[in-house]
């Protein structure tokens, strides 16, 4: 009994101690101080890609959160890609990225949550954005954003968090001039006191009268002239004939009327051209959005297409443009091209052959997904910046990847791990 008694002192004495340690160690957690998750700035220039950071700063402990980062579509930014960084090791916790579809912003929806059931007080990077800047961007300052939709603790209490945003700066547009401040204004000069009055003259004497003049003596009358005689008179000229009236001039006809130029259609505006739908993208591009019929056993995008009057340059191939196509068989990406967007062609079961224009610089995600006949693939571009997972996941296991020569070495490291099976081979 004794024994008992002591045992359930000694858990008492125990239990107060956790109690305190726990406080403690609440205490040191509160007292840490406000994350920050912060967006990295990039300068670059056009058709080169920036590698921008999302960081976790501060980390008074985290179990969750979710993340909007997002940027313009009419800035001049295309293609992204998005990788996990270390802040939330991919061996202990939930990572999704979704890419974002609002037409007026383009970006990742990014959420974390940490499989091990405490806080996450790991500081460092939670996602890279590789984003292409476009070779026809006109604006200087491209705005990153962040929005933070939620970020809580094990105990699901919110967590307070500081956002700083980034910036994509474009090294081919001069920064406007600061605006030259205003002069200050000149101070009114003292006024000039009055001049002293001048003390009036002195009068001046009246002169002497002076003495009237002798008169002087009349002159002798002039004799009249004798009178000059009558001029002959002139004969009259003889009348001038009348001339002859000039002809009317024919009267001009008037100018035909210009008639009004057909108005621009607005960003995002999409419209139906031969074959292919489009998305107005900027002043003078597009991206294909799809096709106007699923029959189609050729798809060829072309460089421009007209519409309206108005010609564009066809710079994109949007995300699942041609998703499950089942019936195409050979495709050919026109040399304006320089994004294709994620599961532009997955599951295009009978795909045998394609070949990339010598423009594009990112593929998106799963890109050539289960085209599993997909086996001549031909990369005619050496500017490819990025390469998202699964481009090549079950395609054919005996596909040849061609790519230019100069470009080889370079490309098999890209291109390394993107889904493809073993027997693939990348060759010039």
């Amino acid at each position: 009994m004794r024994q008992l008694k002591k045992f359930n002192a000694v858990l008492c004495i125990a239990c107060m101690m956790l109690i305190v340690c726990v406080g403690a160690f609440t205490t040191r957690a509160a007292d840490a101080g406000t994350a920050k998750i912060v967006a990295s700035t990039q300068s670059i220039k056009r058709g080169e890609t920036a590698a921008i950071n999302i960081d976790l700063e501060n980390n008074p402990g985290i179990w969750g959160l979710k993340l909007k980062v997002s940027y313009s579509s009419s800035s001049g930014l295309i293609g992204s890609t998005a990788q996990a960084g270390s802040a939330f090791p991919t061996e202990t916790s939930l990572l999704h990225w979704e890419k974002l579809s609002n037409g007026s912003a383009n970006g990742y929806v990014y959420t974390a949550t940490n499989l091990e059931l405490e806080n996450n007080t790991n500081n460092g990077t939670l996602l890279v954005m590789n984003i292409i800047l476009s070779e026809y961007a006109k604006k200087r300052e491209i705005p990153i954003t962040v929005e933070v939709i939620e970020v809580i603790n094990i105990n699901g209490e919110d967590v307070e968090v500081e956002v700083t945003n980034g910036m994509i700066i474009n090294e081919d547009v001069e920064p406007e001039p600061e605006p030259t401040p205003d002069p200050e204004p000149t101070p009114d000069p003292e006024p000039t006191p009055d001049p002293e009055p001048t003390p009036d003259p002195e009068p001046t004497p009246d002169p002497e009268p002076t003495p009237d003049p002798e008169p002087t003596p009349d002159p002798e009358p002039t004799p009249d002239p004798e009178p000059t005689p009558d001029p002959e008179p002139t004969p009259d000229p003889e009348p001038t004939p009348d001339p002859e009236p000039t002809p009317n001039p024919k009267p001009t006809p008037n100018p035909e009327p210009t008639p009004d130029p057909e108005p621009t259609p607005d960003l995002e505006t999409e419209f139906a051209e031969g074959s292919y739908m489009y998305k107005v993208t900027g002043t003078d591009t597009v991206s294909v959005v799809g096709a106007t019929k699923k029959t189609l056993k050729k798809i060829s995008i072309s460089s421009t297409v007209t519409y309206n009057g108005a010609t564009y340059k066809v710079t994109g191939i949007s995300d699942k443009a041609f998703y499950k196509n089942t019936k195409v068989k050979t495709i050919t990406i026109g040399a304006n091209v320089e994004v294709i967007g994620n599961s532009a062609f997955e599951g295009c079961t009978k795909l045998t052959k394609i070949t990339v224009g010598k423009n594009v610089k990112l593929f998106g995600t799963s890109v050539f997904k289960k085209c599993k006949k997909l086996g001549n693939i031909t990369i005619k571009s050496q500017k490819l910046k990025a390469v998202g997972k699964n481009t090549f996941k079950s395609i054919k296991s005996t596909a040849k990847i061609k790519v230019p020569a100069k470009k080889l070495k370079a490309y098999k490291k890209l291109l390394k791990g993107k889904g493809q099976g073993k027997k693939v081979k990348i060759v010039k």
